[in-house]
Formats: structure tokens, sequence, C-alpha cells
């Protein structure tokens, strides 16, 4: 992968102080590495701030920016005053003298030797630094710690540089000769004088070194831009999320008519759009495109990303390392991409885990990171790609398929090559179909594919004596904290780590509710969060699934519905009661209720363990909760709140319900479910909407998409007067433009849950009656975006 071996000998020695002869590939490829790292910045210290730019505070990337871009700056402030860093012409001078052996020195000696003993190597050298890099007061503190190794590798001290130069007049040094880049090709005679390189040959190294050290502070700066762009995103959604906080105090969104136009403006055109259309799905289920915003971000970076591995590059007529322009292009462009996909990767882990800070900096969704993460993941893989295709044409251009296939000899070459396998592997892996379709398999292969990427590349990374070691321990530790966090979380919820819960299926409803007890939680389960479910008793324990809390309750809302409430159907009423008093005495209890609809995987299960018996006699299961994660809305601040919900995405209304029914001021909330079984929505009414359903406030709407279940489970016969049934499905646009004509301009909050056609269609009624009404409108969405 690291072309440098054959070029370096065959145009003059770039190995230093290595013996050309006998220096390994690795140490060849290295001494050209001023290529990776901003020649200004300390090695150590580049470390530093690849490791300080990815802890949480944004100060502390900000810090890591400006070092970087200070660094930058150094660099290009010395080479446009002075013609050149003395770095650049001190190690031109070496290298145009690195071949040259002088009979003052013993011949079996070192190049590094020799230039510690050699009167003759090290006059050569201080003349070659007099004549060509004069005015540079760099050279003094060369020679210092030159000879602080000196003393201390072979016991000599070197001679003062003013010492050495006073013995030359200018006419001695015009008398001296002059190597050509022939005289440095060429094994001669040892030398019994000193002698300078020649004007052109020292030019040619010169400029060399100068466009490695130019692309070298670019690789670094816009490395560093990486996780910047993702700072400067997650800094923008903060200050968004403080600006369009509503209270009803003022009427809705503070700063006057000018800041709620503007957020009006940017909500309609830009935050709640799909991206193209009116639907998510644009390619079935095959994959879904983000809301347009969304994408907007995403193609921004993806921009970024192409030009920061286009820009930057001096291309040169003449390299001693690179002889052509297409070696130079392709060696810099196979570095620089490899670079961005490597600091791509604390941004792929971050986005990736459940315990993200962002998320609660922003209030954005798990979705939204999500993509988020598989996007910039899937742009780290090209260029994964394009660095190893560009090094495999290079090595190949250099010396053909039988040179290219010498590498594979080399460990740190096969470990990027496993990291390229793995990180393409994990593409079409990680796609929408196989994702939904076999989870399971993709959660287990995405992690051990994640972990085999992360080992081999520090294997790759290995020859740069740690420079880039941060950059795999930083998602490492990511990962391990966010799995310390999540074991932290169930600990939390209950000591006794595991919680007995009961579980019963309905096939009329096709629904499992599971109640779990909570009288030992630390901490207030809101409204809107979710917790991640395990369960014990399966045969994959291990498996989880996130499912938003329906309720949480201490005793049986029934009880409220059948006092408040005397239309209902008391038998039905009845076989309700006993299905809550089985456990004798859970009702009581602190508990919370999740409404769970089974699929594959774990759902299934959930479904097979819940159908051993009838709702009469729930099923008691041993279940891991991992949570609560999400952000509960405001919703309370707004004068109207419409559900717009399909199935089991009710959970959301539910949650929501006892705030928003028994908080003081008028507010009006509508509930607008599709179901498929009528039987569903019976059940929601009479046990999870009782308290709320007496309150003067709430309507629900119910629409039963198929006719096949009106004909099995009927109406909703003996309903209360506030609650209305419809065939079919809704029309997002006309309830959201009732909606907008009853609150006039007041503020108003849609909620959509459920399948994607029903958000599809939420999000266009709400883009829609921002544009013609003057309410004040924010839209929610609350899904699991896999």
């Amino acid at each position: 992968m690291f072309q440098a071996s054959r070029d370096l000998v065959r145009h003059g020695s770039g190995c230093g102080y290595l013996p050309c002869s006998t220096a390994s590939r690795e140490e060849r490829f290295l001494k050209q590495q001023t290529i990776i790292l901003p020649p200004t910045l300390d090695r150590g210290a580049a470390a530093d701030i690849i490791m300080v730019s990815w802890h949480v505070p944004l100060s502390g990337v900000l810090l890591a920016l400006w070092h970087a871009a200070g660094a930058a700056r150094g660099h290009s402030d010395a080479d446009a005053g002075t013609g050149g860093s003395f770095t650049a012409c001190r190690d031109a001078c070496q290298n145009c003298l690195q071949s040259v052996r002088f009979d003052d020195a013993d011949p079996t000696s070192s190049p590094s030797e020799q230039s510690c003993r050699s009167l003759l190597a090290l006059s050569s050298l201080y003349l070659c630094w007099s004549v060509h890099c004069g005015g540079h007061e760099g050279a003094s503190e060369a020679v210092e710690a030159w000879n602080a190794t000196c003393v201390e590798t072979y016991s000599t001290s070197l001679p003062a540089l003013d010492d050495v130069l006073a013995n030359y007049t200018d006419d001695d040094v015009a008398r001296l000769r002059q190597l050509s880049r022939n005289d440095s090709l060429v094994a001669g005679p040892p030398l019994s004088e000193a002698v300078i390189p020649s004007s052109s040959h020292f030019r040619v190294w010169h400029e060399t070194l100068l466009a490695v050290e130019y692309v070298a502070g670019y690789h670094g700066l816009y490395g560093i831009a990486m996780p910047a762009f993702w700072v400067c995103v997650v800094a923008v959604g903060v200050v968004h999320r403080l600006l369009s906080a509503p209270s009803r105090s003022d009427g809705g969104w503070g700063g006057g008519v000018v800041l709620r136009s503007a957020n009006a403006w940017f909500s309609r055109t830009l935050a709640i759009p799909n991206t193209f259309g009116h639907r998510r799905n644009v390619w079935g289920d095959w994959g879904t495109m983000p809301p347009r915003l969304q994408s907007l971000t995403l193609l921004l970076f993806l921009i970024l990303n192409v030009a920061l591995s286009m820009h930057g590059y001096r291309i040169i007529e003449e390299n001693y390392y690179f002889p052509t322009r297409t070696r130079q292009v392709l060696r810099y462009l196979s570095d620089r991409t490899g670079i961005l996909a490597f600091f791509n990767f604390p941004v792929i882990w971050l986005f990736g885990m459940r315990n993200d800070v962002c998320l609660w900096l922003t209030g954005w969704d798990f979705g939204t990171y999500n993509a988020f993460h598989r996007w910039v993941a899937r742009i780290a893989t090209a260029q994964a790609v394009v660095h190893s295709v560009c090094y495999t044409i290079l090595i190949s251009i250099e010396g053909g398929w039988s040179y290219y296939l010498s590498y594979y000899a080399l460990g740190w070459w096969n470990y990027g090559v496993i990291a390229t396998v793995a990180m393409s592997l994990l593409l079409p892996l990680s796609w929408c179909w196989f994702r939904r379709h076999h989870y399971e398999t993709f959660l287990v292969v995405h992690m051990a594919l994640g972990l085999v990427l992360l080992l081999t590349m520090l294997g790759h990374v290995s020859i740069f004596g740690g420079r880039y070691d941060a950059l795999f321990y930083v998602p490492a530790c990511v990962w391990l904290l966010d799995r310390v966090l999540r074991a932290f979380r169930v600990l939390f919820f209950r000591r006794a780590w595991s919680v007995d819960g009961l579980a019963s299926y309905d096939a009329s409803a096709n629904m499992v509710r599971l109640t779990v007890p909570m009288d030992e939680a630390a901490y207030e389960v809101k409204a809107g969060t979710f917790f991640y479910l395990m369960l014990l008793d399966s045969s994959r324990p291990w498996q989880s699934h996130p499912f938003t809390v329906a309720s949480v309750s201490g005793r049986p809302s029934r009880t409220s519905l059948g006092e408040q409430v005397p239309l209902l159907d008391l038998e039905e009423v009845d076989a309700t009661d006993a299905a809550s008093d089985v456990d004798g005495g859970e009702a009581t209890r602190p508990h919370m209720t999740f409404l769970i609809r089974p699929y594959d995987g774990l759902t299934k299960q959930l479904r097979h363990l819940a159908a051993a018996t009838e709702w009469s006699a729930p099923v008691p299961l041993r279940v891991l909760l991992d949570g609560p994660y999400g952000r509960t809305q405001k919703l309370e601040g707004y004068d109207l709140v419409v559900f717009l919900v399909g199935g089991s995405g009710v959970v959301t209304a539910l949650s929501y319900l006892p705030t928003l029914t028994q908080a003081d001021g008028g507010r009006q909330v509508q509930v607008h479910l599709v179901v498929r079984e009528p039987a569903l929505a019976k059940d929601v009414i009479r046990r999870d909407m009782g308290d709320a359903l007496g309150c003067g406030g709430l309507t629900v709407d119910v629409y039963i998409s198929s006719r096949a279940g009106v004909a099995a489970g009927g109406t909703l016969a003996g309903v209360p007067s506030n609650v209305r049934q419809h065939l079919g499905r809704p029309n997002a646009d006309e309830v959201v433009r009732r909606a907008t004509a009853s609150v006039g301009r007041g503020s108003l909050a849609v909620v959509a849950s459920g399948p994607q056609r029903l958000q599809d269609e939420a999000r266009r009624a709400v883009v829609e009656a921002l544009a013609r009404s003057a309410s004040r409108i924010s839209y929610f969405e609350e899904s699991f975006a896999w």
C-alpha cells in the first residue's frame, strides 16, 4: 500500500540517517511521512490534538482546531517569507549529501555515525546550510539537537557551526566541488574534501520537500475538519432548539414577528419536508431518504469531503520522491483519502451509540443521528476504497504485479487490506432491506466487523509509531463508555438486574401488552421516552429492541373509565377488570406498560411466550430494561396538540395524555388513531384512556383502515361521546386544516407516530399549513429509524 523504496534509492536517497542498502520498506516509507502531519506540529502533540478533538466538550475540539490552524499558518508564513522553511532546507542538504562517503570516517560506519564523526561530512553539511539556507535562524538549533544525539549514541560531540564555517572563505567556497544528481546516484571512492550540492540538485530536493511539507500541512488540517464540521452542525442544532422553544405565556415563540416568520420559513422549507416530493421511502424497501435538512447537511459534508480530497496539493515538474505527475497525484490522493477516512471514525462511532451527548444537546431523535452514522460511514468507506485503489495503481506502476504482490508479506499492509474489505462488507450488510428483515443477523455482523475494522486499523497505522493510535482509541473508548452507561441504566432501573414483567397477547388486536413493575426505579419515567427490552426467558436473551412507554401508573385506569363513562359495555369492562387483577395486586404497584406489535425476531418470540394463555392469565417473564432514552417534547406549551398515530404508534399519544389533560390552561388535545383491528382501539380506549377521556379537552377519532377488520371485530359500540369512529384512512390535510382554523393565531403541535405513509402524509400537511396559516405550527415525529 505504501510505495517508497525504489524511488528513494533511484532518486538520491530519502533515507535520512538510515543506510539505504539495508533499510526496510517500512523505514524508507516512514522517512517520507512528513507527508502525514504538519511538519511544524510536534508528533506527540499531534496525537494529543486528535484525542482532544473528540473529547465531548466543544471547547476541546475548538482548541484542537486552533492548534492545527496555527501550525498550518506558521508553515505558510515561513515559506512565504524566506522561500521555504529551514526544515525543508536542512533536509534537502542532508538528502543531497546522504550517499557521499568521506575518507576521514570508517568505511564500515553508517551514514548517521559518519555525520557525527566525519569533519568533512559535517563541513559539507554546514557549508550547504550557509550557501543554500542563508538567513535562517534554525541552523544552530539543528546542530544542538543533532549534537545531543551524537553524544548519546556515539559519545562524540559536534564542532560549533561558526567554528567550522570560519575555516572557509568565500573564495574557498566558490572553489568547492559541487555535487550533481548523478554524483549522488553513482557510488564512487571516498572523498577527501568538503563538497556542496549544485544549485540545481539542491533546488529539486528543496522543492520536493517543500511540496511534501505543503501537502502534509493540509493533510492534518483537513483531517481535523471532519469532526469540526459536526461540531458546527451540533452547535447550530443547539441554537435552533433554544430559539424555537414554545411558551404559551408569550403566545408562542419569543423574539417577535421577524423571528417567528423566520422560524416558520425554516420549518416549511428545510426542517420538515422530505428530501424529494412527499415520500421518504423513495426506493421502496431498499432504502429511505432522510428529511430535507438532514439530506442537505449530508450533501454539504459529502461536498466538503470531495473538495478536501482534491485541494491542497503542490504538483511540481521535478520531484525526487515521485518523478511523474501521475505518481504525485496518486500518492497525495491516497494519503489524503486514507487520513480523511480515519478521521471520520470517531464521528461514525459517536453517532452510532445510544448514549450520545449530541442527542441531549440538540433534542434531535435517534433516527437523525443514525442517518448521520450511516452516511458518514458510507463516505469513509468510499475514501478507504480510493485510498487502497490508488496505492495499488501506484505500486503496480512502480514495479509491476510481482512487486505489488510482495507487499502482502508485510503485516501492516495486510491489516489495511482487511480493514478495507471489512468496511466494504459493512456497506451492503447494513442496507435497509437487510436491517429490516434480518435485524439480529445484521446486529451481530455489524458489531463483529466493526471490531475487526478497529483492530486492523490499529495494526495498519502501527508503522507510524503511535501517531494515529488516538483515532483508534477514541472510537474504542466511545464504544466502551456506551456499554458501561447501558449497564448503569439497567442497574438504576432495578437493583436486582432483571425484572419480572407480565405479558399477554390479544390475537384479535394483534398486540402484546407488557407491564413492568418500577417500584425500585431510581428515576421518573417521562412521556415519550423509550427502553431497550431484552427477554431473558427467550432463546436469544442478548437481543434488544426499543419500545416507547405507553403509560406509567400506580392504579388501574379502568376504574376512572368505568366511573366517568357509564356508556361502556359492562361485560367488556368486567373482562378488563379480571385481566388487570389476576396478578394479585400488580395494578396497585407503580408500573409501566408497553404495547408491542409482533413482527419477527424478538417481538415474534414475545408473542409466542405471551400467547400461552388468554388475557385473563398474563404470563410472567424475566426482562431486562435499558433506559430510558429519548426526550420529552414540551407539548404543554401549545394551545392545541394533534396526534396522528397508527397501530402501535398509539403509545406516543398515550404517554403524553396524562400530562396534557391534567395540566391547567384549557388546552385541547386531538387523537387520530388509525387501526386495522377494531379490537386494538377498544382495548386502548378502555384500559389506557380512562382518566383522559373524562377530561373535556380530549377528542379521539378512530379510523378503521381494514374492511376485514370491521367484519371480524365489529364497530366500537358503547364508546364515550368524545370518541368517534370512521371507516378508511384519515385525510391528514383536512385534519391539520381544521386544527389551524380552530387555533387561529395560536400555537399548534402535530405529532405523528406510526407507519411511514402516515408520517409522510402528516409532514406534507404541516408543510402546506405553514405556507397558508397564521398559526405557529411545530411538527414532531416519533419513530425508530434503523
